[in-house]
Formats: C-alpha cells, structure tokens, sequence
C-alpha cells in the first residue's frame, strides 16, 4: 500500500510539473523540463491507467455485500425433482426472544428477497408492521434456460396461461412443494406461527399466488399479489363463488398503469362487490405505474 501511494503521488508530480501548475521542481536528481510535443496528454493517460487499474484490483478483491440477519440453504424436492435455494431473513430480536413470529413466504426470491428485505427492515422500524420473518425460495439464477440459466419461473408459477406461457401442472406441483415441502421444514426449524402466513407474488409469480386464493384456500392468511394479470382468474373466481359465500383471508391486490387495463380493473371490482365472509380485501390501482415500479409501494401488512 505504501509503494502504491508512493507511486500515485510521483504520477501526480510529474503531472503537475508538466502542466504549469507548478514550476519545474527538481525530483530525485533530474530536472523537469518541458517538451515541445503535448506531455499533458501522455502524463494523463499513465495516470487514468494506473487509476484504472487500482480500481480493478480493488474490486477484484472486494468481498460481494452482504444481507444482515439472513441464511442461505439448499433444499432438494422430491415433489419437483429440482433443487432450491432457500433465502430467510431474520428479525434483528429473534436470537434475543423466544417468540414466535409471523411468516412472509416471498416468491421469485432471485428478484425480489434483497428488496423485499430493506423495505421490510424500514417498515419495522416505522412500526407499521410487525417484526416478520422472510422465507424466499429461489433458483441461483435470474435467467431462464433460454437464457442460459436454471431460473424455472415460467413453469413453476404458470398455474394459468398467460400471453406465451402456457399454464403448466407443474405450478400445482410446486404449490405442494411450498405447502408439503419447505413450509413444514421452515417451522421445524425456525420460530414461526403457524397460524401466521402471507404469500407474496408479483407478475409471473402473482399467477400462483392468485391461483392459490381460489384453489388452494385456508393455507395462507394473507396474500400480497402485486400487478399480474387479474382478468384471467374470472371463470375461476366465479367457479368459486357458485359454491361459496366465505374466503377467509386477507387480500391485498396492486396494479399499475389501471387506465390500460380495464379488464384488471373489472375484475378487482367485482371480487370487491362480492362479500365474501371472512374477506379483508383492498387494491389499489397506481395512475401512471408500470410494471417494475408498481412493486415497492404495495407493501401492506393490515
């Protein structure tokens, strides 16, 4: 580090001298004289190139950030063949407590659990919820296998087609992945309520989470489903309601860009108007949102 300074500082004298900024000093036992092509630009490539590769070597060495408060585990399913990557963040008073707290179960971990961790962090802080614990099942890879990476989204949460993707059985696999597999582990091994689970989806994964409100119900007290395409669980809802008057949980839908999807809207409208008992049920529809930034203000936990 001393030769390194050492070096940076002889640069910069030289650079200096050869600009005018100072006058020609002596250095060591030779003096600086100027020279009648340009040493400015010369001196101040070596200089960016030296300041180049400092940088590099720095961030060559620097270690990747890191999340307080979480683990990393892997879990081998039988039920898909597959193996996970499991996120868990911890509240900052779990190994100061024996309490048991409740659960956000967060889909698409690969994209959302660094996210999902800070707003949660300063949600807590502000007492607008309670201290939670995040549970993100993940992939090790944001892209596809088109793309060359393991990312299964496209088939674990195609519960229903939706645009190109085709609905896939494996979604209802991958539910009883979460709901057989990783769930049970999850309160076997950390202090979690039971009683206590949200599922969260956005987009892709909102398809499951939607799917799970209709098909799967009871398993999951509250749901976080942020701008996926509502319209396409019409028949299922109504399907649904011929044979039900209660869905107990609490449901909490977000959309972006309402003034273009009308049909979305509809649908949040009607399930609304429904009255379903046991149904603590809010959307809300951000004017002007898109779909990447319609995510982080839909956070609840009411």
């Amino acid at each position: 580090m001393e030769n390194r300074m050492h070096n940076k500082v002889f640069i910069l004298k030289y650079f200096n001298a050869f600009c005018g900024a100072e006058k020609p000093a002596e250095l060591g036992n030779r003096r600086l004289h100027r020279s009648s092509f340009d040493m400015k630009k010369i001196v101040l490539g070596i200089l960016c190139a030296h300041l180049a590769c400092f940088a590099v070597a720095q961030t060559q060495q620097a270690p990747k950030v890191s999340i307080d408060q979480s683990a990393y585990f892997a879990l081998s399913s039988a039920i898909m063949g597959q193996e996970y990557y499991i996120k868990v963040y911890l509240p900052e008073s779990y190994g100061q407590s024996d309490k048991k707290y409740p659960v956000l179960y967060l889909l698409d971990g690969d994209h959302a659990f660094g996210m999902a961790t800070d707003i949660v962090t300063y949600l807590i802080y502000g007492k607008h919820i309670p201290e939670i614990i995040i549970v993100s099942p993940s992939y090790g890879s944001k892209n596809g296998p088109n793309e060359g990476g393991t990312n299964m989204r496209n088939r674990d949460f195609a519960a229903i087609t939706w645009s190109n993707v085709k609905a896939d059985s494996a979604a209802y696999r991958y539910f009883d992945f979460l709901t057989r597999e990783l769930i049970p582990l999850v309160e076997q091994t950390y202090r979690v309520n039971p009683d206590d689970r949200t599922l969260w989806g956005y987009s892709m994964s909102g398809l499951l989470a939607m799917w799970a409100v209709f098909e799967r119900p009871g398993f999951f007290n509250r749901y976080v489903i942020i701008d996926t395409a509502f319209r396409l669980f019409k028949q299922i809802e109504e399907t649904y309601h011929k044979s039900h008057t209660e869905l107990p949980a609490s449901l909490y839908l977000g959309i972006g860009n309402p003034d273009r999807r009308p049909d979305d809207v509809q649908f949040l409208e009607n399930l609304k108007q429904r009255g379903y008992k046991g149904l603590q049920f809010e959307y809300e529809a951000l004017q002007g949102g898109k779909h990447f930034w319609s995510d982080p203000p839909d956070w609840r936990w009411d």
